[in-house]
């Protein structure tokens, strides 16, 4: 039989039933297939299914009554090319570029796990439908025969949403640059009401572009490097744009904010976007954290060498949860999406701004958390 990929060949009937009676005769292999929650799935050397566990089953909408020992993956999952060559799953144009087939063919030749990401086509209710699928494939010895334990999670879902997110800062950043542009035409017009509209609609365009930056790179990589646009800021420049966002914050709360009154004069240096992203991430903590009538306290501090922003509110924070503040996915609150703000602190504050995030809580005293910058990254006048 021809291929283009994988051999063709498989098990004879008696050597598929015999192979079949070791995995079932298995303590090991009869526990992981009850205990491993995701799709497993036990393979001979000809890459075809011994033993699968019933969370895949339900996955390949099969009752274990009609389940056929001695197919091959991609004709289990009703892969549009597993029938394509005569020989089945493994053996079509398309399988040289598939990562199931890549993965248990490696991991067959070289003894080791190999992990591939896989999409498959497969029929769904009259049409087709792309899979993603994270792969698996690591070779075990039953009997002194060689075998192949392979491990399915349907990643579709998730793939999905990061090209929807990508698609959309894309998107996004044309609409912004075409912002731009329109603005640098009105710029050219000798008009003295239209200039400075232009400049502020040019302003928060940047200012927007930059946002969309940062949140591409927290969407992509925790580990991703950050070129941080330093410029000189005004306390009273940085207090309107918290002043707007104070306000959206608190709309519907009874929850005061109380803001420094800005020192005449006073400047420094820092990216702005990040440092407003870091106050409004604890400013809406503080907020979210208050009951009705309570204050909120926003302040500005230069110690020697340095400059500090710090907000307090009343409640104090468990101690338990105080171990825990700056854990990325650890929240107190219900719902899938929780345990970044806090996060996001320290992660922007400290790796984007170079500074230092920390915070203070006790009983009768309330919770500051505080953000403090080097005199490197800062500049006050």
């Amino acid at each position: 039989m021809k291929t283009y990929f994988a051999p063709p060949e498989r098990a004879s009937t008696d050597e598929l039933e015999q192979q079949v009676k070791l995995v079932e005769q298995s303590p090991i292999m009869a526990s992981l297939l009850q205990v491993v929650g995701g799709l497993l799935a036990v393979l001979n050397k000809q890459r075809q299914i011994l033993a699968v566990n019933d969370v895949l089953l339900h996955y390949l909408g099969i009752e274990p009554k009609d389940f056929i020992s001695g197919l091959r993956p991609g004709e289990a999952i009703k892969c549009v090319h597993a029938h394509e060559m005569e020989g089945g799953c493994g053996t079509s144009q398309f399988c040289s570029t598939c990562g199931a087939a890549i993965a248990i063919v490696t991991s067959l030749e070289s003894s080791k796990p190999i992990e591939r990401k896989c999409v498959v086509t497969v029929p769904r209710q009259g049409a087709t439908v792309d899979l993603c699928l994270a792969v698996r494939a690591s070779t075990i010895q039953i009997d002194g025969q060689q075998m192949v334990l392979l491990v399915l999670q349907d990643i579709s879902a998730q793939e999905w949403r990061d090209k929807m997110v990508q698609t959309f800062i894309h998107d996004i950043n044309n609409v912004i640059a075409g912002i731009t542009g329109t603005c640098a035409l009105m710029d050219l017009r000798d008009d003295q009401h239209i200039r400075p509209l232009a400049n502020q609609i040019k302003h928060l365009s940047f200012r927007l572009a930059r946002e969309l930056q940062l949140q591409s790179l927290l969407i992509n990589s925790r580990e991703g490097t950050f070129r941080s646009v330093s410029e000189d800021v005004s306390e009273a420049d940085l207090l309107g744009d918290l002043s707007e966002i104070v306000s959206s914050l608190t709309s519907g709360r009874g929850v005061r904010v109380q803001l420094p009154v800005a020192a005449q004069g006073a400047r420094f240096s820092t990216d702005r976007v990040v440092l407003v992203r870091v106050l409004t991430n604890m400013l809406k903590n503080a907020i979210e954290a208050s009951d009705d009538n309570d204050t909120v306290r926003l302040n500005f501090e230069r110690p020697e060498n340095e400059v500090a922003f710090s907000v307090w509110n009343r409640q104090p924070i468990p101690a338990d949860v105080c171990r825990r503040v700056f854990q990325c996915h650890f929240s107190t609150k219900q719902g899938s999406g929780r345990g970044f703000g806090t996060y996001s602190m320290k992660l922007l504050g400290e790796r984007f701004l170079k500074g230092r995030v920390d915070f203070t809580s006790r009983q009768n005293e309330g919770t500051t958390f505080r953000l403090t910058l080097p005199r490197t990254q800062t500049a006050a006048t």
